[in-house]
Formats: C-alpha cells, sequence, structure tokens
C-alpha cells in the first residue's frame, strides 16, 4: 500500500479475520490515509484499531492506535 502496489481497500480484504491481522490492517490503513491526507477515513481506521477487541493482538501497537488521533488532533 505505501509502495503503491496495494490499495487500503485490498489489504484490509487480505487481513481477513485474523483478529492481529485485522488489528494491523486498520492501523496501517489509517495511518495511511492520514499521510495521504484524509484525516476522516484516517481516523476511522485507526479507532477501529484501538478497539478494545484488539487490545492483545496489538500489544504495544493498540496504545499507539488509541493515543495517536488524541496527538494529532492536539496539534489542530
Amino acid at each position: 500500500m505505501f509502495k503503491g502496489t496495494m490499495t487500503p481497500e485490498a489489504v484490509l480484504a487480505a487481513a481477513g479475520q485474523s483478529t492481529s491481522a485485522r488489528f494491523f490492517a486498520e492501523l496501517y490503513v489509517g495511518l495511511y490515509y492520514e499521510a495521504n491526507g484524509n484525516k476522516t477515513a484516517g481516523l476511522t481506521h485507526l479507532k477501529a484499531a484501538a478497539s478494545e477487541q484488539y487490545a492483545t493482538a496489538g500489544g504495544y501497537m493498540h496504545r499507539v492506535a488509541t493515543l495517536h488521533p488524541l496527538l494529532v488532533g492536539s496539534k489542530q
């Protein structure tokens, strides 16, 4: 996706139903959208990644998904 060979939708589809894969797909799709200027879509996916259902699967990165929108929002 970051390389330009996959779409965000393809990344989410490739994650399937695996909790861990789904968490990381949501996280990185959110960061991808944000980096490309689509803050609304980015926030939607980051909030999905920050869901408690992914807390164990995401470990430290789950905390990143939870805090990132708060930190970025404070700079606006």
